[in-house]
């Protein structure tokens, strides 16, 4: 459970304060050093720092984060690389801090998402919506690398994301999204039918039902028999 800032290297880098003002003041002045310069330097040392910390990781690894911008030290330098990692990867990184509700999702793919081998791939402004729409984090969720268990959800989430074009469209309800179309008759509206009380048998072929069925009306109730002498 140790930080950055814990380790010998990290605690000597804070004890210079590089990102105090009036400490790059003063370098500036005593050194002639442009305070532009004192910046990037700044964040290069301390990028430099956190990647060998990550490289040294022999996992697991606990990653203390709700979510993850693309601009922070963990999400820019330290995820990417513990990724790589060929004693981490996604399989070792842990999440202790519960990932917040993303309103602008459905539950399914939020839920998807929180899955640890998948949080440590995206950052959150992959799903802004201000600057994102449900295509463009389809794009993103197609190049994340899915275990073999979140292969059929992953599949499903990426069909929905990539048929809206906004937030507000991918959470519509159904009904607002259209008619339902048969693929195998070509311009018939489907009719809902209920599904019987007793569980199917086997299908035939390979196990697809027979489309039709959907279009044609319930067999007719059996007429009433006879009982007793009338019988």
């Amino acid at each position: 459970m140790q930080v950055l800032e814990d380790s010998p290297a990290g605690a000597q880098l804070d004890s210079y304060h590089l990102f105090n003002d009036e400490v790059r003041l003063v370098l500036a002045k005593d050194y002639q050093v442009d305070p532009a310069q004192l910046q990037e330097t700044a964040d290069q040392v301390w990028k430099t720092v956190s990647g060998r910390y990550a490289e040294a990781a022999t996992g697991p690894v606990v990653a203390f984060a709700a979510d993850v911008g693309k601009d922070s030290v963990l999400g820019a330098d330290e995820l990417p690389r513990l990724l790589a990692h060929e004693q981490v990867g996604k399989e070792h990184i842990e999440w202790p801090i519960e990932m917040p509700r993303h309103e602008q999702l459905p539950p399914d793919i939020d839920e998807l998402i929180g899955d640890k081998t998948l949080r440590s791939q995206w950052r959150m402004e992959d799903i802004n919506p201000a600057i994102t729409s449900p295509k463009d984090f389809a794009r993103k969720l197609s190049g994340m690398d899915v275990p073999e268990r979140l292969k059929q959800q992953h599949e499903a989430a990426l069909g929905r994301l990539g048929s809206a074009d906004t937030y507000e469209e991918l959470n519509a309800p159904a009904q607002q999204r259209g008619p339902a179309v048969n693929e195998f008759l070509p311009g018939v509206k489907v009719r809902p039918i209920a599904l019987p009380a007793a569980p199917r048998g086997p299908t035939a072929g390979h196990g697809v039902l027979n489309p039709a069925a959907a279009l044609t009306l319930p067999p007719p109730m059996p007429e009433q028999q006879p009982a007793g002498m009338e019988r």
